[in-house]
C-alpha cells in the first residue's frame, strides 16, 4: 500500500518535494482562499540549529516561549496577520485514499487554535483547540475518492480568541493509497458503460428493435449534456 507520511517526506531543501507543498493561505478565506508557495527557509536563531522552517519573506522564527517539539515532527502556526498555515498533499494518481491525522498544541501558553481538512473546496473535518497539549484526531472511515493532481489541504489557523500568538500546532499526516481497486472511469468511459448496459437491457427483453435502442441512447446522451458530464 503506498503511503506518504509528511514527518518522514519534509523536505529541508524544496518546497513543493514530492506530493507536499507547505504555504500560506489569506486569513478568513481557508476553503477557497488562494495558495501560495512559502519561499524562505530558517534555522532557529538561537541554540537550536535543528530545528528549521519556512516562511513567507525574510523571517526569522521565535522560539523563546517554552515549546515542546518532536524529534522528525513538522509544526505548523498561522501568520500574525491570520494568515492560514498549510501543509498541501497533491494526489500522484487517481484513487481512492485514506487520511490520518493528528493535531497537537505544543505551545506551554497555548490558548486557542482551528484547524481543518480542506478537499476541492469542501471541509472535510473543522475542529478547535484549546489550551497547551490538546490533541484531535480525524481518520477516514471510508476512503475518499482522488483525481490526479487534486489537492488536500491540512491547515492551521487562530482560532475563538483571533490570536495568532502561542498556537503552534504539531501536524501528523499520514495518507494511504488503497491498492487493488477499480480504476476510475472518465466521462467517455460512463457513455459505453451507459451504452452496453441499455444495449443489453433492451436485447434480453426482446421487446423492442436496435432502431427504438438508438433513440433512448441519444435520449440519454442529450440527459448527460443536460447535467455536464460531457
Amino acid at each position: 500500500m503506498p503511503t506518504w507520511s509528511l514527518s518522514s517526506d519534509f523536505s529541508l531543501i524544496h518546497n513543493p518535494s514530492s506530493v507536499w507543498s507547505f504555504g500560506p493561505k489569506p486569513a478568513g478565506y481557508q476553503v477557497t482562499g488562494m495558495f501560495s508557495l512559502f519561499t524562505h527557509l530558517d534555522p532557529e536563531p538561537t541554540d537550536y540549529s535543528e530545528i528549521v522552517a519556512w516562511f513567507w519573506s525574510d523571517t526569522e522564527p521565535n522560539t523563546d516561549i517554552l515549546t515542546m517539539f518532536t524529534a522528525n515532527g513538522v509544526a505548523m502556526h498561522p501568520g500574525n496577520d491570520g494568515r492560514f498555515s498549510v501543509v498541501r498533499f497533491t494526489a500522484p494518481k487517481d484513487g481512492n485514499y485514506v487520511l490520518d491525522t493528528t493535531f497537537t498544541h505544543i505551545h506551554s501558553c497555548a490558548l486557542h487554535s482551528g484547524v481543518y481538512i480542506v478537499y476541492n473546496n469542501l471541509t472535510l473535518w473543522e475542529i478547535g483547540l484549546a489550551g497547551p497539549g490538546d490533541s484531535k484526531s480525524f481518520k477516514t472511515t471510508d476512503s475518499i475518492t482522488v483525481r490526479a493532481n487534486e489537492p488536500i489541504d491540512f491547515i492551521v489557523g487562530v482560532g475563538l480568541d483571533n490570536s495568532f500568538a502561542c498556537d503552534m500546532t504539531l501536524a501528523r499526516v499520514d495518507i494511504h493509497l488503497l491498492e487493488n481497486q477499480i480504476e476510475l472511469l472518465d466521462q467517455s468511459d460512463l457513455y459505453w458503460v451507459l451504452f452496453l448496459l441499455l444495449f443489453y437491457f433492451v436485447s434480453i427483453t426482446d421487446i423492442v428493435g436496435i432502431d427504438r435502442t438508438v433513440m433512448l441512447v441519444m435520449r440519454l446522451s442529450d440527459k448527460c449534456k443536460l447535467l455536464n458530464l460531457r
